[in-house]
């Protein structure tokens, strides 16, 4: 309706010759008379007043007059009552304007509209819209909770809440445990992996594993590891269930929702509870007696008040999470350098006596410039040596324009995801963790194949903020090797003694990996302890 000045015959002939005028007057640079606007902006058709204030918007867009071309669109939002067809138009506007928080309120109330309509398709691809705004735009992993968003999924899933009683779980039966997969259709995704340790090192003698996908079989075969990932869980015998094809949204989540119910799950646990709000849909239409969630991130996509516990695999995201829940050491299990073929120096076109430095993470990780120019400043001083980073591109940097005057930069290779990161992992002398947010399986990765790392301390003395944290404190306790935040002269002083001490390297080579063998190396101990808190839950003295 309102796309960059196009519009309709019948919304061309609606509009008056002076705002016609007005709009071209604009784009010519010139400054409408404000007498001159009245006529349309003030008519008595609502429908007319939101057209007439589209085209303004936009003709202020074309000439980068953000603030007008703001007040227009929001004011043909209100009087549209948030009509979707606006929204294209406003959210290119409010882009222009690096205005986020009225993007993600754009698609909140766009939500919650189609929340009380009961349409669960567009209600939940809305708010999830509105979950990864920032996330999408501004390349920072900021989520945060809002209420009203759980409370309309919660109420949409009402009608289908299942609420099954709890099953007396007699001596010698097993107990019945269903995971809610997220990330199957991801490359290389640290929460599919975790969900194989489950699968793998469950105690299947005393428990029934089911994993639940609620992506449809279509999108999983279609997806690079996708079968792959089905495969494993049933080779380490597990159940597994996908949506069907060819379902709408709703009627997908509602079918994985009843095959957990009819399988008389004893607990869902769910791995992403709102890292997609498809899975909060399932978990609110209560398929099992208890829901329980792995919290491995961010408490605002993980968990919410809904679930009866929380499992956290670190101490901070705990402290802040509005649930229940239990600090539990899950053990990772770990990559073995014997049984890796490493990549080589001419894979990357690296010469054969260079040092390698490594990174390891999403393009969100990399969004400091300060945590680059310290890079850089090692390249300089070390012109030997030679920077990878796997998980991220270079169009990804909002400053890469800057970083890209630097001569060091053509010592830097991004590599974007790659599932060979393991064989990269082999080349490198050491590895620099991400910041301001800082890596977890990475570090003990790199730890187990004997490559001393430098990351930064987590201060516990903040809200948890994922975009600013370290959890590097479950994987290790070196202080040589664990900086003060932001501290970027002392982060390079450690890095050139790691290059130029072959005793200090040695060392700190053989702390990493006996101290990541005695925190990560035995996965089978960290699922007995995640199995001691679902007994725990399931039994009568809990409650």
């Amino acid at each position: 309706m309102c796309e960059l000045g196009e519009i309709g015959s019948r919304m061309k002939s609606a509009l008056c010759e002076q705002v016609e005028e007005n709009v071209q007057q604009i784009r010519s640079g010139g400054k409408p008379r404000q007498v001159d606007l009245l006529a349309c902006l003030c008519s008595e058709s609502r429908e007319l007043r939101c057209e007439v204030n589209c085209r303004l918007a936009s003709a202020f867009l074309d000439v980068s007059d953000f603030e007008n071309a703001s007040v227009c669109i929001k004011r043909a939002w209100i009087i549209s009552d948030f009509s979707p067809e606006i929204l294209p138009l406003f959210v290119k506007i409010h882009l222009a304007r690096n205005d986020i928080t009225a993007i993600k309120e754009a698609y909140k109330q766009r939500g919650v509209k189609e929340s009380l309509s009961s349409n669960v398709d567009a209600t939940l691809n809305y708010f999830n819209l509105w979950q990864y705004a920032v996330a999408t735009h501004l390349h920072r992993d900021y989520y945060e909770y809002d209420y009203e968003v759980l409370r309309c999924v919660e109420k949409l899933a009402s009608p289908y809440r299942m609420n099954p009683p709890r099953r007396k779980i007699l001596q010698g039966n097993k107990i019945k445990i269903a995971y809610l997969v997220f990330g199957v259709t991801h490359i290389n995704s640290v929460l599919i992996k975790n969900n194989k340790i489950m699968a793998k090192y469950h105690d299947k003698e005393r428990f029934d594993i089911s994993f639940y996908i609620p992506d449809s079989i279509e999108d999983v075969v279609r997806a690079p590891q996708g079968s792959e990932h089905v495969k494993d869980f049933v080779s380490y015998g597990c159940k597994v269930h996908v949506a069907p094809a060819h379902l709408s949204r709703k009627d997908r989540l509602l079918c994985i929702a009843s095959k957990i119910f009819e399988s008389e799950t004893d607990l869902l646990v769910t791995s992403a509870l709102l890292a997609d709000f498809e899975h909060y849909f399932i978990a609110a239409t209560r398929p099992a007696p208890l829901v329980a969630g792995l919290l491995q991130g961010p408490p605002a996509q993980y968990a919410a008040p809904l679930l009866d516990w929380v499992l956290s695999w670190s101490p901070h995201p705990l402290m802040d999470t509005p649930c229940n829940g239990s600090l539990v050491s899950f053990e990772i299990g770990l990559p073995d350098r014997r049984e890796i073929r490493p990549a080589t120096r001419d894979d990357f076109g690296l010469p054969g006596a260079s040092r390698v430095l490594m990174s390891v993470g999403r393009a969100e990780k990399f969004q400091l410039f300060e945590y680059w120019i310290a890079v850089l400043e090692i390249l300089q001083l070390r012109q030997d040596s030679y920077y990878l980073v796997v998980g991220a591109e270079e169009m990804q940097l909002p400053f890469r324009d800057e970083l890209r005057k630097c001569p060091e930069w053509q010592r830097v290779r991004m590599l974007g995801w790659r599932k060979d990161c393991l064989n990269i992992m082999c080349l490198a002398d050491l590895l620099i963790d991400t910041f301001p947010s800082g890596g977890g399986h990475v570090l003990a990765d790199a730890m187990a194949l004997s490559i001393p790392f430098v990351s930064f301390e987590n201060n516990y003395l903040r809200n948890y903020d994922q975009t600013e944290w370290s959890v590097v404190d479950c994987f290790a306790d070196i202080p040589e090797l664990i900086i003060q935040r932001n501290d970027f002269e002392r982060m390079k002083e450690t890095v050139f003694r790691l290059l130029d001490d072959d005793g200090f390297y040695r060392v700190m080579s053989e702390t990493c990996w006996e101290q990541v063998q005695k925190r990560q190396g035995n996965p089978t101990k960290g699922i007995r302890r995640c199995e001691d808190v679902y007994r725990k839950l399931l039994s009568v003295e809990h409650w």
